[in-house]
C-alpha cells in the first residue's frame, strides 16, 4: 500500500505454521504445543511431512537435553508413525481401502483392546483414525505402536491381504514396530479363531409371542452350520428359557472342546413381547452369560418372516449401507410424541422418513407392538432401560462408543457389574441385526408356517 502511514511489521509465528495434508487434528495440536515450548529458547520449524519430520528428529538430537526437547521428539515420532502408516496403507491397499473396512478394522481393534476412543473421530478416514491411534494411546503403553500395528493387521485381514507380505514387513521396519507387528498378527489370528464358533439361540417358537416351550439352537463354524438342536423348557417362563439356554451353551461348549476352539459369541433371538422385560446377558447360574460370552440381542421374527417382512428384508439389509457411511452417529432418535400415534408413525416408516438406526428417547410406555413396528423397518433399535429415558444431553457417549458396537455394549455392562464407571452408555439396550445375522436368517428359514403379523399392511 503506497499510502500506508506505518511500516509493515512481520514476525515468525510457530503456531501459525500451516500444517495440513496428511496430518490430523491431534497431531496439529500436539505439534503446536511441543514446538511452542521449544520456541521459548529458539524458533524451530514445525514438521508437516515425512521429510521435515525426519529432519526435525536430527535437529532435535543436536539440542541440549531438556524436557521440551524430549517432548518435541516424542511428538515427531508419533507424527512419523501416523504419516508413514497412512502412506503405506494407501499404496498397499489401493482400491481396497474403503470406509467400511476402516470401520470394521477399528471396531475389532477397540473390542480387542477392551477400550473406546476417548473422543469422537471427526470422520472415518485413514488420516483421522491413525491420528487418534498414534497420538492418544492407552496410559499403560509408552506409545501408539501396538494399536497402530493391530489396526493395520485387522485392515489387512479385512482386505484379504497376506500377513507375511514383504510390503507389510517393510512398513513395520520403517516405523520400528517389528515386534508390535508380530504381536498384532498373533492376537488377530487367535481372535479370528475365537470368532469361528457362534452359538445362536432363539426363543421365537412360541405362537403367542411370549416365553417359549422350546429353545432352538444352532452352532456355526465360520458362518456354516455345524450342528442344530432344540432344548425343551421345563417351565414356560423366564426361568425355563434361561435353563434351556444354559443347557444349549453346555452342548456348544462340548463341541468347542472337541474342536479345540473357544466359544465366545452368543446370539440370542428374542420375540418382541420379551425384549422389554428380559436381559439375557444377566442370566446364568454360575456365571452370567454376559461374563462368559459376547451376547448380542436379535429379533427372532426375522427367522420366521411373514409376507411383509419378506418383502422388506432387502430394504432392511440395504439400510446398513446408510449406517456404514453416515458421517454422524447413525441413529434417528424418536420421543413419545413421534410414536404415540401409530398410523402416522407407520406412514413415515413406509415413506422412508428414517434412513438409519432408530433410537427411542424414552422408556415408560414402550410396548411390544411399537417394537414390532420399528423392527420391521430397521436392523438397529436402541432404547433406554431406565425410566429417566435417554435425552439429548446423554447421547454424546455414542460418539466414541459407536465404533465398538455391538460387543462394546456388553463390555459396558460388565464394567457396570464390577462397579466401574460407564457413563450413560450402559443405560442402553439394543437389537443389533447386522448383515451377518440377516444372512443367517435367510439361510435357516424354518418350515414352520409364518406367524400372522400384528402389523396390518397399509392398503
Amino acid at each position: 500500500d503506497p499510502f500506508a502511514g506505518e511500516r509493515l511489521w512481520v514476525a515468525h509465528n510457530t503456531r501459525g505454521h500451516h500444517v495440513a495434508g496428511l496430518i490430523g487434528p491431534m497431531a496439529r495440536e500436539d505439534l503446536a504445543e511441543a514446538f511452542d515450548a521449544l520456541a521459548a529458547d529458539m524458533p524451530f520449524p514445525v514438521p508437516h511431512d515425512v521429510k521435515s519430520a525426519t529432519d526435525s528428529l536430527e535437529s532435535l538430537a543436536g539440542l541440549s537435553p531438556s524436557a521440551a526437547r524430549d517432548r518435541a521428539a516424542e511428538v515427531v515420532r508419533c507424527l512419523l508413525l501416523a504419516l508413514r502408516t497412512v502412506g503405506f496403507l494407501r499404496d498397499w491397499l489401493g482400491g481396497e481401502l474403503t470406509t467400511a473396512r476402516l470401520r470394521h478394522a477399528l471396531r475389532f481393534l477397540l473390542a480387542s483392546e477392551r477400550r473406546t476412543l476417548p473422543s469422537a473421530l471427526p470422520e472415518y478416514t485413514d488420516i483421522a483414525i491413525l491420528d487418534q491411534l498414534a497420538f492418544d494411546h492407552p496410559v499403560t503403553r509408552k506409545n501408539g505402536k501396538p494399536s497402530v500395528a493391530e489396526f493395520v493387521v485387522r485392515l489387512a485381514l479385512a482386505a484379504g491381504k497376506d500377513l507375511e507380505s514383504p510390503e507389510l514387513l517393510a512398513w513395520a521396519r520403517s516405523v520400528d514396530a517389528q515386534q508390535e507387528l508380530n504381536d498384532a498378527v498373533a492376537t488377530a489370528l487367535d481372535d479370528r479363531e475365537d470368532h469361528q464358533l457362534r452359538l445362536v439361540v432363539s426363543l421365537g417358537s412360541s405362537l403367542t409371542g411370549g416365553w417359549p416351550e422350546t429353545v432352538s439352537a444352532w452352532l456355526l463354524q465360520n458362518g456354516e452350520l455345524l450342528d442344530r438342536q432344540d432344548f425343551g423348557c421345563l417351565t414356560v417362563d423366564r426361568g425355563g428359557a434361561e435353563a434351556a439356554i444354559e443347557e444349549a451353551t453346555g452342548w456348544a461348549e462340548a463341541h468347542a472342546e472337541v474342536l479345540g476352539r473357544r466359544l465366545r459369541w452368543l446370539d440370542v433371538a428374542v420375540p418382541s413381547a420379551v425384549l422389554l422385560e428380559w436381559r439375557p446377558e444377566e442370566a446364568g447360574r454360575a456365571l452370567r452369560f454376559g461374563v462368559q460370552y459376547d451376547v448380542v440381542l436379535h429379533w427372532s421374527r426375522r427367522l420366521t418372516p411373514d409376507p411383509l417382512l419378506r418383502r422388506l428384508q432387502g430394504a432392511v439389509s440395504r439400510r446398513w449401507e446408510e449406517i456404514a457411511t453416515s458421517d454422524r452417529v447413525p441413529v434417528d432418535w424418536l420421543d413419545d410424541t413421534d410414536t404415540v400415534d401409530r398410523p402416522p408413525l407407520q406412514d413415515r416408516l413406509r415413506n422412508g422418513h428414517y434412513r438409519l438406526g432408530i433410537g427411542l428417547a424414552y422408556h415408560t410406555g414402550l410396548d411390544d407392538q411399537l417394537m414390532e413396528i420399528l423392527l420391521t423397518y430397521t436392523p438397529v433399535l436402541l432404547w433406554p432401560q431406565g425410566v429417566e429415558g435417554f435425552p439429548a444431553d446423554r447421547r454424546g457417549c455414542l460418539e466414541s462408543q459407536w465404533p465398538t458396537m455391538p460387543e462394546g455394549l456388553g463390555h459396558a455392562y460388565r464394567q457396570q457389574w464390577r462397579g466401574e464407571h460407564t457413563g450413560h452408555f450402559a443405560d442402553l439396550r439394543a437389537v443389533w441385526d447386522d448383515r451377518e445375522w440377516l444372512r443367517f436368517c435367510r439361510h435357516v428359514r424354518t418350515t414352520v408356517p409364518p406367524v400372522q403379523n400384528t402389523i396390518k399392511e397399509a392398503s
